[in-house]
């Protein structure tokens, strides 16, 4: 559906809040006749916005001040917080301590979050952002969540807690949009819709990730749990271009490792598969890659793949067939 300005949904939990705000004020001493909206925004930035942002909740909640605040957004690491805020129902007593708890003990339940990433794989509209956030987000934040985004709405629409927006970067917007884009926009999501503003378009946040065609629910799918919507949020893989320099860097920081592991054992100047007997078949993919990566006209190229194919011999098992025949080919 089409929305322009305040849903209604939001402009009713926002009154509420108000009274909880004013009140708010007074406790400091503030005199108001009508409620301000104060929002308070989240950057991004992974664990580390993560933390301080839980930090930042738990001095506002300690000074008074979250009493007295209408909005919560946040991107990235900022919602990772967030949403652990209102899981808890706004309750910070204990929170430093358990999360303190979580990273000491290093709890990290793999088999729950592959299980949660072997489901997600059997969706239809199955990303890498699954991945992502079942296996990657959950392990940084030492939580996995199965709960919705629309399990807040009670506390929010009784204006007990601030109302929140959780965003993710947009950076993949369709063609045929991309003249209605505004700069610096963003795809938001609420207790009750998820949409984006530069187009006026949203869908209840229940069915977020449903099916529909001109405009119309045709095929509706459960609600995505609070630990998907997080690698959502994360916005790691929005940005195509930062995302491949990310993994160059990271190939190149590995590819100066091998070569200094092999001119150590060596001397030689350049590392080769012929005077680099005990290399693995992993490192002389990297090696190839590197030398196509940096220049695909490169002449060892060849020879790096005649010497790849004879490593990826019969005793390397059916994988190593495989991969030797494309490589003849």
């Amino acid at each position: 559906y089409f929305a322009t300005g305040l849903q209604e949904e939001e402009k009713g939990a926002v009154h509420k809040r108000s009274f909880k705000v004013l009140e708010g004020l007074k406790k400091l001493n503030i005199q108001a006749d009508q409620a301000p909206v104060i929002a308070v925004l989240g950057s991004g930035g992974g664990l580390r916005a993560h933390i301080a942002c839980l930090g930042m909740l738990s001095a506002m909640k300690e000074l008074g001040l979250l009493d007295a605040v209408t909005y919560l957004a946040g991107v990235s690491g900022s919602t990772w917080a967030l949403s652990s805020f209102y899981t808890k129902n706004g309750n910070m007593q204990g929170m430093e301590e358990e999360l303190k708890h979580r990273y000491e003990k290093n709890e990290w339940h793999f088999d729950e979050s592959l299980d949660k990433a072997i489901q997600a794989s059997r969706r239809e509209n199955y990303s890498l952002t699954d991945f992502w956030a079942y296996l990657v987000v959950s392990r940084q934040t030492r939580e996995l969540h199965d709960s919705n985004l629309s399990s807040f709405k009670k506390q929010v629409e009784e204006g007990v807690l601030p109302y929140p927006i959780f965003a993710a970067i947009d950076d993949d917007l369709h063609d045929d949009w991309r003249e209605k884009k505004v700069q610096n926009s963003w795809f938001e999501f609420t207790p009750h819709h998820a949409g984006y503003p530069a187009l006026r378009a949203y869908v209840p946040i229940t069915e977020f990730g449903s099916r529909f065609e001109n405009g119309k629910l045709v095929r509706p799918e459960p609600e995505r749990d609070l630990t998907f919507l997080r690698g959502l949020w994360g916005s790691a893989l929005a940005d195509i271009k930062e995302d491949k320099a990310f993994i160059m860097d990271y190939f190149k920081d590995m590819y100066e490792k091998l070569k200094k592991k092999y001119l150590h054992r060596g001397g030689a100047k350049t590392v080769t598969y012929s005077n680099a007997e005990q290399m693995d078949v992993d490192e002389m993919f990297l090696d190839l890659l590197m030398a196509y990566a940096i220049d695909q006209d490169d002449p060892s190229i060849k020879d790096k793949l005649c010497d790849m194919q004879q490593a990826l011999g019969p005793g390397t098992g059916e994988f190593g067939k495989e991969m030797a025949e494309i490589i003849h080919n």
